[in-house]
């Protein structure tokens, strides 16, 4: 028969009886208790703040970036009236040369006229008194 091995010995496993806690530990697991909740209290409260002020700071670029546009909006359409009002002018301006030119032309050609008329009328005259002296 082969040789058993050997066994351990176990020793019995007491049962450790719930310690009465002292009246000050328990206090001192109560306060550690508090403070850690208030630690986590105050650490969510600064995330809260800071998402809210990081909430505000975009908020506020948005705002900027909408009145920026806006001005830009607001530039584009002044300088579009004053192309507008610089064409108006430059277009009557123009239109008051040719006007001027077109009354100078026409002057022009009343004295062309006038003065051949007056030509016509001293030969004329010359022609009459031509035929006069020979008659």
């Amino acid at each position: 028969e082969p040789p058993k091995p050997p066994v351990p010995k176990v020793e019995p496993v007491k049962a450790e009886k719930p310690k009465k806690k002292s009246q000050a530990n328990e206090i001192f697991e109560i306060q550690a208790a508090v403070k850690k909740a208030t630690e986590e209290a105050r650490k969510e409260a600064e995330l809260r703040k800071k998402a809210s002020a990081q909430e505000d700071i975009e908020a506020q670029k948005e705002k900027a970036a909408e009145d920026a546009r806006r001005e830009a909006a607001a530039r584009k359409k002044e300088a579009a009236m004053r192309a507008a009002e610089s064409k108006q002018r430059r277009d009557e301006e123009l239109a008051r040369k040719k006007a001027e030119a077109e009354e100078a032309k026409r002057q022009r050609e009343e004295q062309i006229a006038k003065q051949k008329e007056e030509r016509e009328a001293a030969a004329a005259e010359a022609k009459r008194r031509r035929e006069e002296q020979i008659a």
